[in-house]
Order: C-alpha cells, then structure tokens, then sequence
C-alpha cells in the first residue's frame, strides 16, 4: 500500500482542485449556494470568505455538517469578543481555516490572554495574529511565551517590544531564540549600550533576524568604517549594512562612484546618513539630476548633507523650490542663506518663516507650494 501513496495522495490533491474549480463554475452559473456544500456555505456566510477562499479553506477542514458548528460558532464569537471584525475574521479563517476547529478555552483564549497581559495593545494582538495566524498552531508554553520572554528581555518596555512586532510580526513565530540572542550579543561585544539595542529592536527589528556569522562581519566592518557603537548612527549603519550582501554594498558604491563622487566621499556621505546608501539607483539619480540640474548646485554639496537625497522629489524638493525661486526673485532671500538647509527644515518650521511670513509679499505662494492650479481654483 505503501508504494501507492504518492499517487493516492496526487490524486486527492487533483480531485479537491477539480471539485473547486467545477463548484465555482457552477456557482457562477447560477446554480445558487444550495448547490455548494454546507462547509463553503458556512464559510461564506459567517466567516466572509469570498466563493473561491470557502472552496480552498473547506477542503483543509475535516467535515463540518449543519448540526455540527458549535465549535466554529464559539471560535468566530470569542474573535469577536476580542476585537477581530469580519475583515479580520475571514483574513485569519482563509490563511489558517483550521482555526475554526481549536478549542476556545484550552487553545485560543490562554494565547491571546497572555499577548494581551504582556502590554500588546488590542488591535496589535489581532494584527500579529492576522499577518501570521501560524502562531495560533504553536505552543504557548514551549514557543509563544519563550520568544516573547527572549524579546522582553532586550526590549526596555512593552512598548518596544509592541513597536517591533507591529514593524515584524513574524517575531513571534520565526525568530530562532539562538540566533537572535547571539545576534544581540554581537551588538553588546561591539560596544553598542543596552538602550540603543532596545531602540533598534523597536525601529528595526528584522536586522536580528539575519544570519549570525553576518552580523558579526558587518559590526566589525562599521566599527572599522569609524563609527562609534555608543551613538546612535552605528546602529543604522549596521542596518543598512545587515541588509545588504557584500556584492550589493559594492555596486551601491560604484552607482555612487559613476555619478562623480569619489569612494573616500562616498564613506564620509554613509557615516553622515548611513540610508543615503539604501536608496535605490533610479530614486538617487533622479534626486541628484534635480540638485544638480534644476538648483543648479555642484555634486560636493552633497558630500556633507548626504541626509537630502532621502526626501522625495515630488513632495518635498520640488514644492519648495518652487517657494524659494518665488522668494528669491522678490529679493524676500538673504543672500547668505544656504537654500540647501531650506530643503532640511522641518515642515512646520518652513511653512511658518517662508510662507506665512511672506503670504503679502507673494500672493498665492501656499497653493504654489501645494500645487494648487490658480486657474482651477478660480472655477
């Protein structure tokens, strides 16, 4: 019997694929749900599933008759009570449909309990769950509660530790405890103090998760670039560096180097703002050809504020210059003023000293800076 297994197996696979496709087809056509077994109908009805969802999830759950909804009548009432809508609830039923069949004491309640008494808020316990509803499956004692216990002892509050689940929710069912700890102790060896660790966890978790012979290799390649692991610019260069192979940080230089900097400028732009070396190519040609181009500004500008290639051509740079331009052919600009820190300013900031202060002297200059057509406004 043994031999035929694959094929046995093969063949349930093909049929519960023909029996959705042909219960689809036939639904559309107008046979109505009656013609749908009670399981799709169900799944329809009180889960939200759409027809073809029903159909995938009822083949993953063992037969599920009119008398017999108890136990996924008490699954979908105890989400409820927890805070999941209907969006939510057929979201979870379609990724992990088995769900329907756990028992609400003894499986669900202890689980979302716990996450809850730990200090995740509400609708962060049911977005964990809906990004990974596997963690629904795993063992609260052997895999739940020693992960969130790994995560709280490096995290300084609960509000870190909900800060990095919201950014990886996948924290809570991936993470290998080995690996994660050597990974923090990695940042400890290297200097890096405990409070700028939890920071990182809470800002950008997923650089934990990376292999621990590659963590090593990118703090020893930071440390050795001049970073300083006690401030706080160490830490994203480690994750800038963490998310990239060795390859990859060589091609981000070259891209660099074929625009006109040299490699000793291009370190000094990555120790100043180590993201500037995560942007994609079109994005940093694009944001040079505007600099260089239409500000009419020389490439070694750049070297020492290396933090304006990260803002967005369309909806900061481009806006404001608009405004400066405005500003400067009305004399309204020191001539002393370097119109790069323009680009820096704070939004509130730049809105109260170069549009509001001069909202006289230049009729219309906030719709410029919004984008607001003067023609289209006079309609």
């Amino acid at each position: 019997m043994g031999r035929y297994a694959p094929l046995r197996t093969l063949f349930l696979s093909s049929s519960k694929r023909l029996f959705a496709s042909g219960a689809t087809t036939l639904y559309r056509a107008g046979s109505g749900s009656n013609a749908l077994p009670f399981a799709v109908q169900y799944l329809m009805k009180s889960c939200g599933l759409p027809l073809d969802s029903a159909l995938s999830a009822a083949s993953k759950l063992r037969e599920l008759g009119r008398d017999d909804t108890e136990k996924p009548d008490s699954v979908i009432s105890y989400l409820r009570s927890c805070g999941f809508n209907k969006t939510h609830i057929a979201a979870l039923v379609g990724k992990q449909p088995i769900v329907l069949s756990m028992n609400v004491d003894r499986i669900l309640k202890p689980k979302i309990q716990f996450l809850s008494e730990i200090g995740l808020p509400r609708d962060l316990v049911v977005n964990v769950i809906i990004r990974n509803p596997q963690v629904m499956s795993r063992s609260l004692d052997a895999h739940i509660k020693p992960r969130c216990e790994l995560l709280l002892e490096y995290c300084k509050d609960a509000d870190t530790l909900a800060a990095a689940l919201w950014r990886c929710s996948q924290l809570l069912v991936h993470v290998d405890n080995g690996r994660f700890g050597r990974n923090v102790e990695c940042l400890i060896e290297s200097g890096m103090p405990k409070d700028k660790i939890s920071r990182l966890i809470g800002m950008q978790p997923r650089v934990l998760l990376h292999s621990s012979d590659w963590m090593v290799w990118v703090t020893k390649f930071v440390k050795g670039l001049g970073f300083d692991p006690k401030a706080l610019m160490f830490g994203h260069a480690v994750c800038v560096m963490a998310s990239m192979t060795e390859a990859t940080w060589r091609k981000r230089i070259d891209i660099f180097k074929s625009i006109g900097w040299s490699e000793e400028e291009v370190f000094v732009m990555f120790r100043r703002q180590p993201y500037c070396l995560a942007s994609s190519k079109d994005k940093l040609l694009r944001v040079v050809d505007f600099f260089v181009n239409t500000v009419e500004i020389e490439l070694k500008a750049l070297v020492g504020r290396p933090h304006l290639l990260l803002y967005g051509i369309d909806k900061r740079l481009r806006p404001r210059y608009k405004v400066i331009k405005a500003l400067a052919s009305k004399n309204l600009l020191s001539e002393k003023k370097n119109v790069l820190t323009l680009f820096a300013l704070g939004e509130k900031k730049f809105v109260k000293n170069y549009i509001a202060k001069y909202k006289d002297d230049v009729p219309g200059l906030m719709d410029m800076y919004l984008g607001v057509d003067a023609m289209k406004k006079g309609k």
